[in-house]
């Protein structure tokens, strides 16, 4: 593909001051280009912009595409490079910055997890972010629909684990994220929501006052997708992954026999090394159905009171240790 046929429409200098390339954000706003079909260009071509600069002969040959595949793609990246001035503007209309994996503010936590968002959308700032001292991070998550038990022990556990010097990410949804994120708020100490949409629509929208409170008070908002994505119901269980990735371990409050709270616990174990937690609730409510499932098939940690979750990620701080002392940045 020639040079000539990505010109930035906008700044002549195509990186921004996030540090996130034209071409990496172009990457990012291909549509129909799943996240794992990018990761193979990427791992083919070397960088984002050896993608842009390529010819349609260098794609098959590279990736093992068929001669219609390729100018496909073709296709796809021109229209791609177009809607970048779009995507900046947006930034900075909602006053946020581009981070991605390898450049300052992104959490290496997070860049070492099998799937890592190429690009994210941030105000506030990311915790976990490699510095004298990376901060440990705790998910909580739960059911949309929580008990009176369960906005209880949200509200407890976040409280303790909080000034504990734990920060608290979860994802902003209705219950017991929500009730996590305020009573973190609540006694003064940060935390940060991971959207299922983007910056520019922020989800639920009952929660907009939530979100102003915990950005003034220094906690972070931040997504994976373009600024005006809308909530869609695909969105959320992807962005899960992120929650869990940016933490040492996720504590489950409540949750379904088939929920998206257990799927982040399990994506956390199984693909992530995360510790996870589960509080047990009544054997006859389906409220606490998930929760039993994880301590019955023996991956969860059992926790009834904070500094039984404190104790359990006593073992992340050997994970944090050694990323920091192998991101040499």
């Amino acid at each position: 593909m020639e040079r000539h046929e990505y010109q930035s429409g906008g700044s002549s200098d195509p990186v921004s001051t996030s540090g996130v390339s034209d071409a990496l954000l172009a990457l990012d706003l291909a549509r129909g280009l799943g996240r794992r079909h990018v990761r193979r260009l990427l791992d083919a071509f070397g960088t984002a912009e050896a993608v842009f600069e390529s010819d349609s002969r260098s794609v098959q040959a590279r990736t093992g595409c068929t001669p219609g595949q390729a100018a496909s793609l073709r296709r796809t990246l021109e229209l791609a490079w177009k809607r970048i001035d779009t995507e900046r503007a947006a930034v900075k209309r909602v006053g946020c910055t581009l981070i991605a994996p390898g450049l300052p503010g992104f959490p290496p936590l997070l860049e070492v997890i099998p799937d890592p968002p190429l690009v994210m959308r941030v105000r506030g700032r990311l915790p976990g972010a490699l510095d004298d001292r990376i901060q440990p991070v705790v998910a909580i998550v739960g059911s949309r629909r929580p008990t009176a038990y369960g906005l209880r022990h949200a509200g407890r556990f976040a409280t303790h684990l909080s000034e504990h010097g734990f920060h608290v990410v979860s994802g902003g949804a209705r219950g017991i994220d929500g009730a996590s994120h305020r009573a973190v708020i609540d006694r003064g100490g940060e935390t940060t929501v991971i959207l299922g949409s983007g910056l520019g629509c922020p989800y639920p929208p009952e929660h907009a006052s939530l979100f102003e409170s915990i950005l003034d008070q220094g906690g972070c908002l931040a997504s994976e997708y373009p600024i005006d994505a809308p909530p869609r119901p695909g969105r959320f269980p992807q962005r899960n992954r992120i929650v869990s990735g940016l933490s040492i371990g996720v504590l489950v409050i409540e949750a379904a026999a088939r929920s998206g709270a257990l799927i982040t616990a399990r994506l956390a174990v199984e693909e992530q090394g995360r510790e996870a937690m589960a509080i047990p609730g009544r054997i006859d409510d389906p409220a606490s159905a998930g929760c039993l499932k994880m301590l019955r098939e023996g991956w969860a940690a059992l926790v009834r009171h904070p500094e039984e979750a404190l104790e359990t990620l006593q073992g992340g701080a050997a994970l944090i240790e050694l990323v920091r002392t192998s991101g040499n940045r």
